[in-house]
């Protein structure tokens, strides 16, 4: 398991300077808009991690790294279960990377009433990732990367969509009660919200996503 996320660290090594390059160019691309009070942090981590997910799949893909593992000792679940686990680095890694963009963006002057990123954004942009990437993995496990791209281009969408219409609707004050809330809660009831919503999603999105590859052959 240790091996299989060294392979997607030297992924987000190599890749890392378009990672922040982009945590940039969400704060110019939404400035001008409604969206950069209320939705930009979640709008950024929901991106770039979607993006991370693509380029660790697409990597693969090209490698036929799929062939190259089957090939050793490793249990498929182990493989199954680093693409989930990676994905919450990604997602810590680009929460980290906007709220640094943020903070830099606030002190240098270019947007000085940037507000600071909370433990909303966070908990908004992981339920919209793992929300796209926990249906998108278990159609990946079946078919591979090059015959889940029709998946993945409406995913991409919905990339796009999901916080970009939570931020219409909260300009609007017609977000959902549960959102509303969401925004209002504490921190504590936030994190069990979070742990609740992934546990269940995720577990449910592994199962399938086992249980499409264990029947591959490569």
């Amino acid at each position: 398991m240790l091996n299989l996320l060294k392979k997607d660290y030297m992924l987000l090594k190599r890749n890392l300077w378009i990672m922040i390059l982009y945590s940039f160019m969400i704060f110019f691309v939404f400035s001008r808009t409604d969206m950069k009070a209320q939705m930009i942090y979640v709008m950024g981590i929901t991106m770039i991690s979607y993006l991370l997910v693509m380029y660790s799949t697409a990597y693969d893909n090209m490698n036929k790294s799929d062939t190259l593992l089957n090939s050793l000792p490793l249990k498929r679940r182990d493989i199954v279960a680093e693409r989930y686990i990676s994905l919450f680095v990604f997602i810590a890694l680009s929460s980290m990377l906007m709220a640094l963009s943020g903070l830099v963006m606030r002190l240098t002057g270019f947007f000085p009433d940037m507000r600071p990123i909370s433990l909303f954004d966070f908990a908004i942009a992981t339920w919209s990732i793992c929300l796209v990437v926990f249906i998108y993995l278990p159609v990946y496990f079946k078919v591979g990367y090059l015959k889940a791209k029709l998946v993945n281009f409406a995913i991409f969408f919905a990339v796009f969509m999901i916080p970009t219409i939570i931020g219409k609707l909260f300009i609007k004050g017609e977000a959902p009660l549960w959102i509303r809330n969401l925004n209002s809660a504490t921190g504590l009831q936030i994190t069990l919200f979070m742990a609740v919503f992934i546990s269940i999603a995720g577990m449910t999105s592994y199962f399938f996503s086992l249980r499409f590859y264990k029947k591959r052959e490569f």
